[in-house]
């Protein structure tokens, strides 16, 4: 598919209409937006300390990611259809 996920997929998140999935870079600090269809990253988001985690609201509009610093963290929220 696109790229070397490596263990990422566990914190998968896939959007309420299964046409995007977002997951954390193995060994990375973005997070990947996936069209599943077309097997293509579309969009990144860049993701201080490993983002893990990932949930999508209820509609799909919205990504939650906890960034894991081992001392931070941090939850980061970004718009999921950016």
């Amino acid at each position: 598919g696109v790229g070397f996920l490596a263990n990422a997929l566990p914190a998968a998140g896939v959007a309420p209409d299964g046409q995007f999935m977002y997951v954390p870079g193995s060994n990375a600090t973005q997070v990947l937006k996936i069209d599943i269809a077309a097997d293509a990253v579309v969009a990144t988001a860049d993701v201080p300390q490993y983002g893990e985690g990932l949930a999508l609201s209820p509609d799909g509009a919205t990504l939650y990611a906890f960034e894991n610093a081992y001392n931070s963290g941090k939850l980061r929220v970004y718009a999921a259809d950016s």
